[in-house]
Formats: C-alpha cells, structure tokens, sequence
C-alpha cells in the first residue's frame, strides 16, 4: 500500500534559456531538449506551506 501524501505551496524556476524553456515544454520526452544557452543552468525553488507524508507534517 502507497503512502498518501499532500502538498501546498509555491515553485519557481528560472534558467539561462530563452523564455519558455525548451527542456521543460518540448514534444519529445521532458528534459532531453536541448537547450537555448549552451548548458542548462537552473535554479530551482519549493516553499511548502503545509502537506503531510503519511502521520509526517511538512
């Protein structure tokens, strides 16, 4: 049996390509596009608000 989980709370990225990154929306399977700028460099950010694994609080 899976334990459930929840999450709530806010994402941002941000990249060295072009606007709307081409690694994320492409046709072909996510993250094999290449992208605009050479090498992919991102920063990536979570900020949980409230959730829960299983009894665990997050």
């Amino acid at each position: 049996m899976a334990t459930s989980w929840q999450l709530s709370g806010s994402y941002f990225e941000n990249c060295n390509c072009d606007v709307v990154c081409p690694c994320l929306v492409s046709t072909n399977a996510q993250l094999t596009s290449k992208p605009t700028q050479g090498v992919c460099d991102v920063a990536l950010v979570f900020h949980i608000d409230k959730g829960n694994y299983g009894d665990v609080r997050l």
